[in-house]
């Protein structure tokens, strides 16, 4: 995930399995974003303009698991 910090958008790139789900939760728990099926290989941007500043966790499901990364909004 790139930038990260972040303030409108960010990318992600994965080289090694497709991402079947990102979810994007906030601090309480809820999930504030959802994006199904990015592709192995390409590059995605994720629209977060609609996000307040904070600390989120992005998480990522694939076919070999889930991954969780903490995403920091400033606005």
């Amino acid at each position: 995930i790139a930038p990260n910090p972040a303030s409108n958008s960010f990318t992600i790139y994965s080289a090694k399995e497709t991402i079947c789900n990102l979810s994007i939760v906030n601090n309480l728990g809820s999930v504030v974003q959802t994006r199904p099926n990015i592709k192995l290989g390409k590059e995605t941007s994720i629209d977060i303009s609609n996000l307040s500043s904070g600390i989120y966790s992005v998480v990522l499901r694939t076919t070999q698991g889930t991954s969780t990364i903490k995403l920091i909004v400033e606005k």
